[in-house]
């Protein structure tokens, strides 16, 4: 009998749940019932990272575009970013000298195209502070203002990565930001793409991915595309594909 009553009283607590839940979906809310307190720290989380990944930050810098060249290195940075507001994902940018304005320029040309001109909502400018001419001070500035803006990212995509050497301009080296940035979000645990054939630091930022494939499973079947691939389609097409399989990802 007590079994029975069990039952019952799970059945009627069921049905109880379903009523409220058809109840609130007439006003477009959906319910989530949880067993215990704890559960909801849980789905807060999952809801954040699901939020996060609507959100693209772009790294890159480029004052050397070298087999590519400008025209073709800009159009990646524009196609790329033009794609992926097509598909309703936020862009954010720090700017970055040679890539910054071709991927804020893609973002405009499908914001005014099909968004209706809701910059806010697809675009988020990040210009880097200037005249900060104490080094330690600038470097500790840009850390935290790196931080704060790959915080509210759940992806970053990473190319070419250089500049010239603050000691000799004549030399191009590696830029320590991209790197820096990379370790960002890597710690913040955005899902990470480096185009490494752009070379530079995204390049080294792919290897670093090649040597610890078990972090970046999602990349698998299209690390070689990003490895070698010099197509512009088609590296802007696989870069979206990954982004939008990680948005759907739990």
């Amino acid at each position: 009998e007590s079994d029975y009553d069990d039952d019952k009283d799970y059945g009627y607590e069921k049905a109880k749940q379903d009523l409220r839940a058809r109840d609130l979906a007439r006003y477009g809310i959906q319910t989530v019932f949880v067993d215990d307190y704890s559960e909801i720290t849980e789905i807060l989380r999952d809801i954040e990272f699901a939020v996060k990944r609507n959100n693209v930050f772009i790294s890159g810098c480029a004052d050397d575009y070298a087999s590519w060249g400008r025209d073709k290195a800009e159009g990646l940075a524009r196609k790329i970013s033009e794609f992926l507001v097509k598909d309703d994902f936020k862009i954010t940018s720090g700017f970055g000298i040679g890539i910054g304005s071709s991927v804020i320029n893609g973002a405009l040309v499908e914001i005014y195209r099909s968004k209706y001109r809701h910059i806010d909502e697809y675009l988020r400018l990040c210009p880097f502070p200037q005249g900060i001419k104490d080094v330690a001070e600038r470097k500790n500035v840009f850390t935290q203002y790196r931080k704060d803006m790959i915080s509210d990212t759940g992806v970053a995509i990473f190319l070419f990565g250089n500049k010239k050497d603050p000691t000799d301009s004549s030399r191009i080296i590696e830029a320590p930001g991209c790197w820096e940035e990379f370790l960002i979000a890597r710690i913040n645990k955005n899902v990470i793409i480096p185009i490494g054939s752009t070379g530079f630091m995204a390049k080294r930022i792919l290897d670093e991915v090649k040597a610890n494939m078990d972090d970046y499973k999602y990349l698998e079947k299209y690390i070689n595309v990003l490895e070698t691939e010099v197509d512009v389609d088609k590296l802007a097409k696989t870069v979206t594909v990954i982004v939008k399989e990680q948005r759907m990802a739990e």
